[in-house]
């Protein structure tokens, strides 16, 4: 079943996105159920021009339909629920899989935001 990893940065243009693997699939699986034990309350709005999240959109029984990533938190809709969890090290492993679409030049520009 397809999912999807899109890199929000543009405004008026096609964002960069891949295809994920099943491999790939199974790594963010085991990152968000990791990721999940770490609920918070903390939210970051995204800006409206510039990077604003890694966007997991997937139709996969193993993945959440959509996981939005900024700044180090995951925002999960569940139905009418929002969560939000601490998620790190999701987005860096979300970057490392989007690295092959992505200049090297925003590359290092996300790898700067990210941190």
């Amino acid at each position: 079943m397809p999912a999807t990893l899109t890199v929000s940065l543009f405004s008026g243009r096609e964002n960069p996105h891949v295809v994920l693997s099943a491999a790939d699939i199974e790594r963010i699986a085991q990152a968000l159920r990791e990721v999940t034990q770490h609920e918070t309350s903390e939210h970051i709005e995204a800006p409206g021009l510039g990077y604003s999240g890694m966007i997991i959109s997937a139709d996969d029984p193993h993945l959440p339909k959509e996981v939005i990533v900024y700044r180090g938190i995951a925002t999960i809709h569940r139905g009418n629920a929002v969560k939000h969890y601490d998620a790190g090290p999701l987005e860096r492993l979300l970057l490392t899989m989007a690295a092959s679409v992505l200049r090297s030049e925003t590359l290092e520009y996300l790898r700067h935001e990210i941190q």
